[in-house]
């Protein structure tokens, strides 16, 4: 199954005080998912991680190896483009689901139907994507 790592299941992968840890840490060791990562995703991991003094070190190294690892890294491009004005368009989207909505574009340009994350109310309206089972 082909499944996008969402930001949020990588910084509670690194972060061993949360209560979805060990969930997120099982998503990503588990050999039968085939997992995909956006450069979106990850710039968002860099952000959130510097915003809250988490030293660059860490997190590179946790980018390098670990994630480029056991994920494959994708990109935007003129199909998933064109998918982000369609969904745009069709959910009437606003505001900061704006930067969720490039995620479900650059998934379905690259045909993933799944993702993995625990923020469902920012999806959850879009049927495009599903919501993978352990993160619900």
């Amino acid at each position: 199954m082909k499944i996008l790592i969402d930001t949020n299941v990588l910084l509670y992968a690194m972060d061993k005080s949360s209560k979805y840890h060990e969930v997120s840490v099982s998503i990503l060791e588990n050999e039968e998912y085939e997992l995909f990562t956006s450069l979106k995703n990850i710039s968002e991991l860099i952000s959130v991680n510097s915003k809250i003094g988490i030293d660059k070190k860490i997190t590179l190294d946790f980018i390098t190896e670990t994630i480029l690892e056991i994920s494959e890294l994708i990109f935007s491009s003129k199909t998933s483009f064109d998918i982000f004005l369609q969904i745009i368009s069709d959910y009437n989207v606003r505001g900061n689901k704006v930067y969720d909505m490039e995620i479900v574009s650059i998934m379905s340009a690259n045909g993933i139907g799944t993702l993995a994350t625990f923020n469902h109310k920012d999806f959850r309206e879009i049927d495009k994507i599903k919501i993978l089972e352990e993160c619900l």
